[in-house]
């Protein structure tokens, strides 16, 4: 199913995809199946919300950008629980955007305004972050975009830096490697195509084309 996030409204749209991406013209949109939030900033509502993904439970995490917060809920809308408050401190967000899980159920969110990936447990709790202002490898300058895949490699969509490779350590964890490799690669000026590319990117055909340019992660 695809979650879509409406990035200048309050409403999360659920759909089913009808066809596997890209979607090719003509094609019979998805059917409608149901929607939830309201603009405010109490449990359930929303300011400019724009990062949606799902769990393997079938949860949905949203990037509530202006509330600074990531919330949680059901697959039907039901409120279970959020985190994050306007900083830049361990777990603070400024206009948070992507937001992706892994394997392990593992939450990484792009905190673009703080230039940063910051990485979760499932209910919340702050892991790891990585990232700072910049153009070096490892650094960014507004990340909007982030997926993972079944390795558990990392990829960022950086908005405003130039296409390049990275390894970028993060801190030891029982579930993944020490080590992740960064595909920082330069975006559109629409985030909302930005991210749908990534997530893409991240799957076996966007990895099949990486093969063939011989940009492959380091192992």
């Amino acid at each position: 199913m695809i979650i879509r996030a409406r990035p200048f409204g309050a409403t999360l749209t659920l759909l089913i995809a009808a066809v596997a991406f890209p979607v090719a013209a003509g094609t019979e949109p998805p059917p409608y199946l149901t929607h939830w939030g309201t603009v405010g900033s109490g449990n359930g509502e929303f300011r400019r919300p724009f990062g949606a993904a799902a769990d393997a439970g079938g949860n949905v995490y949203i990037t509530d950008r202006e509330n600074h917060r990531v919330q949680k809920f059901t697959v039907s809308g039901t409120f279970l629980l959020e985190w994050g408050s306007l900083g830049s401190g361990p777990g603070q967000f400024v206009e948070p955007f992507g937001i992706a899980i892994d394997a392990f159920g593992n939450v990484y969110v792009a905190d673009t305004s703080n230039h940063r990936i910051e990485k979760f447990s499932s209910m919340g709790t702050y892991l790891a972050e990585w990232g700072s202002f910049g153009p070096a490898n490892g650094q960014f300058d507004a990340p909007v975009g982030v997926a993972t895949d079944a390795d558990g490699n990392v990829y960022v969509t950086d908005a405003k830096v130039s296409t390049k490779v990275t390894d970028i350590p993060v801190p030891d964890d029982a579930n993944v490697p020490a080590t992740y490799a960064g595909l920082v690669v330069k975006s559109s000026k629409q985030p909302e195509a930005a991210q749908a590319f990534l997530t893409w990117f991240a799957g076996p055909d966007g990895q099949a084309i990486l093969s063939s340019f011989g940009f492959l992660p380091p192992s």
